[in-house]
């Protein structure tokens, strides 16, 4: 009678072990979809940023353009001779 009694507890207990490892593998399978969702968000947040980053600086360079365009439209004869004396002073530099 006792082998019978420690056969079912023995069953029990491996059903039990069964289910418990079911649901960690359910567990696992959603931590994994959790943490892939995760990433994917950082990076689209990233991308993003990224994008953001790249349309500011295009937006200072344009910016820029067109502040030396009408700096050199206002007085072009001094955009020249700065321009001469740059040439001259990376002429000299570059012969040494």
């Amino acid at each position: 009678m006792s082998q019978v009694s420690t056969q079912k507890n023995s069953t029990q207990a491996t059903a039990d072990l069964v289910e418990q490892i079911e649901i960690l593998k359910r567990d696992l399978a959603n931590l994994k979809s959790a943490g892939a969702t995760a990433a994917r968000e950082k990076l689209h947040d990233a991308g993003r940023a990224a994008k953001d980053a790249y349309v500011d600086g295009k937006d200072r360079a344009l910016g820029l353009e067109d502040d030396l365009e009408s700096a050199i439209r206002s007085s072009p004869l001094k955009s020249v001779l700065i321009a001469a004396g740059f040439g001259l002073a990376f002429g000299l530099l570059g012969r040494r």
